[in-house]
């Protein structure tokens, strides 16, 4: 005998054209005792200053403002029971970050249970503010003075930008082992910008997605074209194709002008370097220190992201790490590259001679004008820096100032 199940009304019972209509099942509620005593939570209200730092990587202050955002996004709609409050919540998340340990450590620091900190986790991921701090300054004066700065490193004009990969350890996905070089990695496209602030961030690729391939399939190339058009390039290494808003090293200097180009090409560079290091430093879920994230890839690529927002956030403010914050993270992380302890370094991110680098023909390094540009480049980097400093886009591009202004204007 079968057991009785749910009685489903037949054709004619309410359900549209003869179809069996579904009995939605009573919504659960929990009761509560009237008299239950919850575990005391800690948030970064109870914390000082310092204390906000060490734990969360980020000022007091900071983490006060990031909750006024997250507020409505964030915030419990239970009515009844214990609901935790946005300041709660954004500890947990942020201690989660910071540290790079596993949930139940951040649950355990906060007065939580791990299923409450994995659905913070969730929740301020999310989030969906990521846009309001990760962007290029579109207008003439951020554009000149993001120039200025640049030339200031090492003599390079007109640089709006420096772009290189770095790779986030993940679990092992199921199913797309194929898809990962040596380690189960994502390979994370970062621009930023002289102040160690990201620009652009793409990562949606694995460690086996080489670094041009990802370039042309994310979005750095459209703020170079009309209309949104930026006033110089960014530059890249040698696994990068030359093109006429992307500088890349001379790969075989014949001279001492291309000698000198390739020394100032590759000191502006740094730049980035110095920001994937502080970026990992400041959030070691990144960085390897505390083992890989435990997530889908599509879950890691959220957390990336908001990572990137939460620097931004903190370059923005000023938020310094705590003093003990520098010696968690290895030499590997101040070069930009990737972390030692993650095994071999995919070919893509090895030195000028490995292998599955992309090896630029005469044909390409001429198309639309680039080897013109780095000719001009050559040039201009070969003289004094003072010289350098007075370069302006009328120089490449033909525009005048006021002409620039008024383009500006329509972006």
């Amino acid at each position: 005998m079968q057991p009785a199940g749910p009685v489903q009304p037949r054709n004619g019972g309410g359900g549209e054209g003869g179809r069996v209509a579904q009995v939605q099942p009573p919504v659960r509620r929990r009761a509560y005792p009237a008299g239950r005593v919850y575990s005391p939570r800690l948030s970064f209200l109870q914390l000082s200053d310092h204390q906000c730092r060490r734990r969360l990587c980020l000022s007091r202050e900071t983490v006060t403002s990031l909750c006024e955002i997250l507020a409505m996004g964030v915030a419990s709609n239970c009515v009844g029971g214990h609901p935790m409050p946005v300041a709660l919540k954004v500890t947990v998340v942020l201690n989660f970050y910071a540290s790079g340990s596993f949930q139940a450590s951040s649950a355990d620091m906060c007065g939580v249970s791990q299923a409450s900190a994995h659905h913070c986790i969730k929740v301020v991921t999310e989030a969906n503010h990521a846009n309001h701090f990760i962007n290029f300054k579109m207008d003439f004066a951020s554009q000149a003075e993001t120039a200025r700065s640049f030339s200031t490193i090492a003599g390079f004009p007109m640089v709006q930008g420096v772009i290189d990969c770095m790779h986030v350890a993940i679990r092992a996905p199921a199913g797309q082992s194929g898809a990962f070089i040596s380690f189960h990695s994502m390979n994370v496209q970062l621009v930023c910008d002289h102040c160690k602030g990201i620009l652009r961030v793409c990562p949606c690729y694995p460690a086996s997605s080489h670094n041009a391939f990802i370039l042309w399939k994310s979005q750095v190339p459209a703020p170079f074209s009309p209309p949104a058009h930026l006033q110089g390039w960014i530059l890249g290494d040698r696994g990068y194709p030359l093109k006429t808003w992307l500088m890349t090293p001379v790969r075989i200097p014949r001279n001492d002008a291309e000698e000198r180009y390739n020394v100032s090409q590759a000191t502006t560079r740094v730049t980035i370097e110095q920001t994937t290091g502080l970026l990992k430093m400041r959030f070691r879920c990144l960085n390897h220190s505390g083992g890989a994230l435990q997530y889908l890839p599509s879950r890691v690529s959220r957390i990336i992201v908001v990572c990137c927002a939460l620097h931004n956030l903190a370059m923005e403010r000023g938020d310094s790490l705590a003093d003990d914050q520098g010696q968690h993270v290895s030499s590997s992380d101040k070069d930009g590259d990737t972390d030692g302890e993650e095994g071999p370094q995919p070919p893509d991110q090895q030195g000028d001679g490995a292998e599955g680098q992309v090896e630029l023909s005469a044909r390409e390094t001429r198309e639309g004008g680039d080897s013109n540009t780095q000719a001009f480049l050559l040039n201009r980097v070969s003289g004094t820096p003072s010289d350098t400093l007075g370069v302006c886009s009328a120089d490449v591009t033909g525009r005048g100032d006021k002409e620039l202004q008024d383009a500006s204007g329509v972006i």
